[in-house]
C-alpha cells in the first residue's frame, strides 16, 4: 500500500522498524513500483521515521541527521542540481517534548543547505483558532462544535496546543509554510479519521512544511486513503515540471571574459581540497557553487538589458 502511489520520494512515520531495517531495505530494492533506497531512523518498537527515494532519481545524498528520539530524519541532498533537505517527522505530544518544533526549527537552520521540505504526522495543526461549542444544542450529550478552525471537525480542543502554536509561529515568521493551505485557503480536508465506531472527530495532522520559495513549483497537494488498516490518509505533494528551480547555468558564449578561467580553477581546487577525505560524490554535489561564482563574475562584466541581446559591457 505504501508504494502503491508510485511517488518518487516517500516519507514514513511511526514505522517501528527496530531490527528489521535491512529486511525493509532489501525488499524495496526491486518492486513492481520501482527500485527504492531508504534512510531509516528507528531502533526500537516505538516511533521511527524514514525517507524513501527512487534509485532512478538524479539525487545525491550529502548528509543525514537522525534525532536521538527517533522522531526526525533529515536528508541533505542535491536533487536535479538543487540543494534541498528532505525530512520525515513524527510529532510527539507536547507533554513528552514541550519544545519539539522549536528545536526542530533550530536544527533546520543549522543543518539545511538550500531549501527544505519536511512532512509526516505532526500530531498538531496549522491553525490556532479555538473550537467553540455550538450554541444551538438541544441535547447536551451530543456536543458539537462550530467549524471555525478549518483543520478540525467535532473536536473540543486543539491537539497538542503548544506544538500547534510553535508550528503557527514558524508560518507567521515565514520560516516555513503549509503548501496545502497555501493552495486551498478554505478547503476542508482531514487526514486523521479514528477507527472508533461512531466517532465524528476529524483533524488534519498530516501535512508538509517547506521553504516558501518552493511554493512556485507546487502543482497540487492531495489526500487519499491507503487501506482500511490505516486511520491516517496519505498526503501527496506534486511539483510542477515548469519553472523548476535549478542551479545557475553558465553561458558558454561568455567564458572568454577575463578572470573566468581563474575563478573556476580556484573554486574547483578549493572544493577538491575541502572534500579530499570524504566521499567523491561530495565535490560534484557542490558543482553549483562553482557555477554560481562564474555567473556572478559574468554579471559583473555584463548587464543584460533585454532577454535576447547583450546591450552594454561594463
Amino acid at each position: 500500500a505504501i508504494l502503491s502511489s508510485g511517488a518518487d520520494i516517500i516519507l514514513l512515520c511511526d514505522i517501528r522498524a527496530k531490527s528489521h531495517s535491512k529486511i525493509i531495505a532489501d525488499y524495496i530494492q526491486c518492486t513492481d513500483r520501482g527500485s527504492y533506497k531508504i534512510i531509516i531512523n528507528s531502533l526500537t518498537s516505538k516511533r521511527g521515521v524514514a525517507v524513501l527515494y527512487k534509485t532512478s532519481l538524479d539525487l545525491i545524498v550529502t548528509d543525514v541527521y537522525k534525532s536521538d528520539c527517533f522522531n526526525v530524519c533529515l536528508v541533505n541532498c542535491v536533487l536535479n542540481g538543487l540543494e534541498i533537505c528532505i525530512g520525515s517527522v513524527y510529532g510527539p505530544t507536547d507533554t513528552q517534548d514541550r519544545l519539539f518544533y522549536t528545536n526542530l526549527r533550530e536544527k533546520l537552520v543549522d543543518f539545511v543547505k538550500g531549501f527544505f521540505l519536511i512532512g509526516g504526522e505532526f500530531n498538531a495543526i496549522t491553525s490556532i483558532i479555538q473550537p467553540t461549542q455550538n450554541s444551538n444544542l438541544v441535547n447536551i450529550a451530543n456536543k458539537t462544535y462550530d467549524n471555525l478552525n478549518p483543520e478540525l471537525l467535532h473536536m473540543s480542543r486543539i491537539p497538542n496546543p503548544l506544538h500547534t502554536e510553535q508550528i503557527v509561529d514558524g508560518i507567521i515568521d515565514d520560516f516555513w509554510c503549509d503548501p496545502f493551505r497555501a493552495l486551498y485557503v478554505d478547503k476542508r480536508e482531514f487526514s486523521f479519521i479514528p477507527r472508533i465506531n461512531n466517532s465524528l472527530n476529524r483533524s488534519r495532522i498530516d501535512f508538509f512544511l517547506m521553504s516558501s520559495q518552493l511554493l512556485d513549483i507546487v502543482q497540487d497537494v492531495s489526500y487519499s486513503h491507503l487501506t482500511s488498516e490505516f486511520d491516517h490518509k496519505a498526503c501527496k505533494l506534486k511539483f510542477s515540471t515548469k519553472n523548476v528551480l535549478k542551479s545557475p547555468i553558465i553561458d558558454s558564449n561568455l567564458l572568454s571574459f577575463p578572470g573566468i578561467r581563474e575563478i573556476a580553477t580556484r573554486e574547483a581546487l578549493s572544493i577538491i581540497d575541502t572534500y579530499s577525505d570524504v566521499d567523491i560524490q561530495q565535490p560534484f554535489a557542490n558543482y553549483s557553487k562553482v557555477c554560481k561564482s562564474i555567473c556572478d563574475l559574468q554579471l559583473f562584466y555584463l548587464r543584460n538589458e533585454s532577454n535576447d541581446k547583450l546591450i552594454r559591457q561594463i
